[in-house]
């Protein structure tokens, strides 16, 4: 007598469960559609004149022993460009808060630093020089360390020791550099790269307000720059979400540039989505009135080669529709590195003369 009802109870289970899933799938689609009546700044008009990107990323291994005049040269091709700014990436290396390689002339003590680190002296000022010389604004960044992919910001003790190092160089590059190379000298760049699929915004927070509170101090007008990238493991809805959620624990100041890398190089997100992830960080960026957004376009493959033209084109024109300033990753390597021969600039060049 006891087995029909079991029978009628499994397949109550079994229902019930089907269900489940029915929603579970509906709830899915509902939060990975794209919505553009949800986001209503959504845009599809491209501009009338493709934007020029405004800045290049240049890191230190690979400018390291460039003399004042290689450096000057560097940036008079990224004028002709029409780029103005320059992010030196980071200053030093620095793996578990000891400096292994160092790009400026610091005199910290020997404490701060690894058995035999490399030191290179001149890189910093080199550039400082030639940027006052040819108007280039430079974004200086600081410390950065390769652990930074296995865990992040979730080690407390990590990040004090990494905030300690920040805070010693921004002090003494401040006062070696900020007054001899006034103009050149135009803000600082958080070389600490986050992206919306990251989990612990409390964690990220105090490792950037450390650094936030140092910088104020030194120069409250002196802008901070950072540049995360959109995650392959996020949707557009759940980055407004994240990215809210970090700003609201941020001491972001007036004139701080939230800079989203869009990640189409890496192919983390496609072209498809741009518009969508745009409309989606803007609103929260806008939750911080004092945070400017800017676009960081990557103009190379999956394969670490330079983009073909339209497809940047497509990410220039994407960008422009909802951010002040675009800045690339990277003019300086991909179109400017000789390694990939004259044709990549060229045809940039072409680009922005139709």
């Amino acid at each position: 007598m006891k087995k029909p009802k079991n029978k009628k109870r499994r397949r109550i289970v079994l229902l019930c469960a089907a269900g489940l899933l029915v929603a579970a799938g509906i709830g899915a689609a509902l939060f990975l559609i794209r919505d553009p009546n949800y986001y209503k700044t959504v845009q599809k008009e491209p501009p009338e004149i493709t934007p020029a990107a405004t800045g290049s990323f240049l890191q230190p291994w690979y400018c390291a022993d460039w003399t004042e005049n290689d450096f000057a040269a560097h940036m008079e091709q990224l004028l002709a460009l029409g780029a103005d700014k320059l992010i030196l990436q980071w200053t030093a290396d620095t793996p578990e808060g000891k400096i292994q390689s160092v790009f400026y002339d610091t005199a910290l003590p020997e404490d701060f630093f690894a058995e035999d680190a490399e030191r290179h002296p001149q890189m910093l000022e080199n550039c400082l020089a030639a940027a006052e010389k040819t108007g280039v604004k430079v974004f200086i960044g600081l410390n950065l360390a390769d652990e930074w992919w296995d865990f992040a910001v979730k080690k407390e003790a990590w990040r004090e020791k990494q905030n300690a190092v920040s805070e010693a160089m921004a002090r003494e590059i401040y006062a070696l550099y900020a007054e001899k190379y006034p103009n050149a000298f135009h803000g600082w760049y958080w070389a600490w790269e986050l992206t919306n699929g990251f989990r612990g915004a409390e964690d990220a927070a105090a490792l950037i307000n450390a650094d936030l509170a140092v910088l104020t101090e030194l120069n409250s007008d002196l802008p901070l720059l950072l540049s995360p990238f959109n995650s392959k493991n996020s949707s557009y809805k759940s980055a407004e979400r994240e990215w809210t959620d970090f700003f609201a624990q941020v001491d972001f100041r007036p004139g701080d540039i939230f800079c989203l890398q869009d990640a189409i190089g890496a192919g983390w997100i496609g072209l498809d989505d741009l518009d969508y992830y745009y409309a989606a960080v803007k609103r929260a960026v806008e939750t911080k009135p004092e945070l400017r957004f800017w676009a960081n376009c990557e103009n190379f493959t999956k394969d670490y080669k330079p983009a073909e033209t339209e497809r940047f084109k497509t990410q220039l024109d994407t960008a422009a529709r909802y951010t002040e300033e675009i800045v690339s990753f990277s003019l300086s390597h991909y179109y400017l590195n000789p390694e990939f021969g004259t044709e990549p600039r060229e045809s940039y060049c072409e680009m922005l003369e139709r």
